[in-house]
């Protein structure tokens, strides 16, 4: 018995097999590039970015979504309400009032400390006693009406935004850096400076 016949046969599936499976090879390929092509107009329609490819690429791979629409557009000015204030010197430190949300202190290079209301923009107290650059500034975490700073004139201030001049005055050994209230009390203040040493007043 000749083994020619069998071995024709199956040399024909397996061509066959071969045939098929190209076939619908390019039958997928050819589907996948009239869905991307759909893809793209949409994408370019609905304002798509571009930038974006990369994420959805990824995105259809692990998920069984097909394409991301885009719902909404946020740009920086819906994001953050820009409020310059202008003041007079460069600014060295900004403090925010933890209890009225639209206070902020700021200290300046000319020994200015300054509270501000950010809604008005305007200056709320002005201290001018500091006669060097004034580094830093930091209202109390529980006393709103609190606050300390520190200046090159070697000299530790504490204010009280009910008064127009300072009600602690602290001489130091050192130009003074840094100035901050401990957040559980107002009556605890450490103070950073140029002798490199972090001293606490109480």
């Amino acid at each position: 018995m000749s083994l020619l016949g069998p071995r024709k046969r199956r040399v024909q599936a397996q061509f066959n097999e071969l045939q098929e499976y190209y076939l619908q090879r390019r039958r997928t390929g050819a589907q996948a590039r009239r869905q991307e092509e759909r893809d793209n107009v949409a994408m370019n329609r609905e304002g798509y970015h571009a930038g974006l490819q990369d994420f959805q690429s990824v995105l259809t791979t692990f998920t069984r979504y097909s394409r991301l629409r885009v719902i909404a557009e946020l740009r920086h000015g819906n994001l953050f309400h820009s409020a310059n204030i202008v003041s007079r010197s460069k600014l060295s430190c900004l403090s925010w009032n933890k209890y009225s949300k639209n206070v902020i202190a700021s200290s300046d290079y000319e020994g200015i400390v300054t509270v501000w209301d950010v809604q008005t923009r305007q200056s709320v107290m002005e201290y001018e006693e500091h006669e060097k650059r004034a580094w830093s500034v930091d209202f109390s975490r529980t006393d709103p009406s609190m606050l300390v700073s520190g200046s090159d004139d070697c000299k530790v201030k504490v204010w009280c935004t009910k008064q127009e001049a300072s009600v602690i005055n602290i001489d130091m050994k050192a130009n003074i850096c840094s100035v901050k209230y401990n957040p559980g009390s107002n009556f605890y203040v450490a103070v950073g400076s140029a002798d490199h040493h972090i001293h606490t007043l109480i």
